[in-house]
């Protein structure tokens, strides 16, 4: 009676149902009837269906359809039914189920049985889809309502999937299309924030980077004292992409997957054959490796493509040993003053003064960002932005992108683009601000750049009630 009810339950759902739960659900019942109708769905949900006998399974598979076998169910269409053919780890196998209780450790030595079923694999026919979750009530139209049709029609599969071998193995992508790994109601956010460089501000490749791999190379030279041959070190964004990782202590690139499992390593520009990478990353009996040490570095930003193609030159470099200078010094250095010089490129202006000069040069405008920004705003979101840019950086670039043109000291000055914000967080030192309470907060003139000082949440709290609002209508822009 259990068993009907859950997939008559699941069955009016459209659920997938694991076959591990029936298994559990035999070995529970004590008073377990000779015949059973099993119901399982599959994931095209078709329904497959069995009337089986525990003196007949070791012998063959039946399939039959649900209707013949108890009023309870309801019998789905006839190009849904299915056989099934009985596999061990779905259904534990002995005449003794149907008047005793056994543990599953007994059933599972009968091998003989198991080995039989084994034997009998599932068609690998194809199977056709009626609808994505299972059939469904017929639409107003006469038409069967197949759930998601809307979804697969903007798609453009909708009509062409009739079998699963029907899928495209590959589908064009857009610019426009988001990719998630978990759902998330929009409906229910009180806030929006966005990071400026490389998300409302989208910058040209290979332009933009360059400005940062020459300034970091003129500093390993000119300061650092490393060979002049790093001069002439050419920068190639297309070699890089974000997600990989860089073992700064053997000079290695490392491509690994969801259970840490190391798939593609590279050293410098040369592939680490695969006794090596096995070797240097694979898993023991007593150690997992974790990589997340300070020697691992997560490759997680477009910057860090400058980062990896500086480090995997100079490691190539170092390995023909004809640098004393780089001799020694260890992987780990190199990496340590690659990352330094480059951070400081973007800090003393060798890219930003570059980027304000020539926006138009660097910068790519989009004719939908500021509408999206609006229409955010218009659904009742507060929109934030949270740069680490200093303002006169944050102020040229957002006004590009804005006026779609560079302006003259007057009309930047006006900074309309402030209207589509409700607050402006620049120089943030993301993400230092989240561990440390004693960062200084300051309000920024729009007109000018100066800073005012502020006890930011004491300063909030002092105004009383609605303090926030009162301490945002002083200045919206904050550093």
């Amino acid at each position: 009676k259990t068993l009907r009810i859950m997939v008559r339950f699941h069955q009016s759902l459209g659920i997938i149902i694991p076959m591990s739960l029936f298994s559990r659900t035999f070995r529970a019942s004590s008073a377990f009837v000779p015949n059973v109708a099993i119901a399982s769905v599959t994931h095209t949900a078709a329904f497959s269906t069995a009337r089986i006998s525990p003196k007949e399974i070791v012998k063959r598979d039946i399939a039959r359809p649900i209707a013949s076998m108890s009023p309870s169910f309801s019998s789905p269409p006839s190009s849904s039914l299915r056989s099934m053919k009985i596999r061990p780890h779905q259904m534990r196998t002995t005449a003794r189920f149907a008047t005793e209780e056994v543990s599953s450790y007994e059933v599972d030595e009968d091998e003989d049985t198991e080995q039989l079923l084994a034997d009998n694999s599932i068609s690998d026919s194809p199977m056709e889809i009626n609808g994505v979750n299972g059939d469904a009530a017929p639409a107003p139209n006469g038409e069967a309502a197949v759930p998601f049709r809307e979804v697969l029609t903007s798609v453009g599969i909708y009509d062409k999937i009739k079998t699963i071998r029907d899928m495209p193995e590959k589908r064009p992508l857009s610019q426009n299309d988001v990719f998630c790994n978990r759902e998330l109601k929009l409906s229910a956010l009180k806030a929006m924030g966005f990071d400026m460089d490389y998300t409302l501000a989208q910058y040209k490749q290979p332009a933009f980077d360059k400005l940062a791999f020459e300034g970091a190379r003129d500093k390993l030279v000119r300061a650092l004292g490393y060979p002049e041959d790093v001069l002439d070190l050419e920068y190639d964004h297309t070699f890089w992409v974000r997600g990989l990782i860089i073992d700064t202590q053997r000079g290695n690139f490392l491509k690994i997957d969801r259970h840490k499992y190391v798939r593609l390593a590279y050293h410098g520009f040369n592939p680490i054959s695969s006794i090596t990478r096995k070797h240097l990353y694979s898993r023991t009996f007593n150690k997992v490796p974790s990589f997340t040490e300070k020697s691992f570095v997560n490759m997680d930003t477009l910057f860090q493509h400058v980062d990896a193609h500086l480090f995997a030159s100079l490691v190539d470099m170092k390995d023909r040993g004809e640098y004393e200078f780089l001799d020694d010094r260890t992987y780990e250095e190199i990496y340590r003053q690659v990352r330094q010089c480059v951070d400081l490129c973007h800090r003393d202006g060798v890219i930003k003064d570059e980027v304000a000069r020539n926006p138009e040069k660097y910068l790519v405008l989009d004719d939908g960002l500021f509408p999206m920004l609006k229409s955010y705003r218009d659904a009742g979101l507060k929109v934030f932005l949270l740069t680490n840019s200093y303002w006169e950086y944050t102020s040229v670039v957002m006004n590009y992108l804005f006026h779609k043109e560079k302006v003259g000291k007057e009309e930047q000055k006006k900074n309309s683009w402030l209207d589509y914000f409700d607050v402006c967080i620049v120089g943030s030192c993301k993400p230092a601000y989240l561990v440390d309470p004693y960062l200084n907060l300051f309000r920024v003139k729009p007109e000018d750049g100066s800073l005012l000082n502020t006890d930011g949440l004491f300063e909030i709290e002092a105004l009383g009630p609605d303090g926030a609002n009162k301490f945002l209508e002083q200045g919206k822009v904050r550093n």
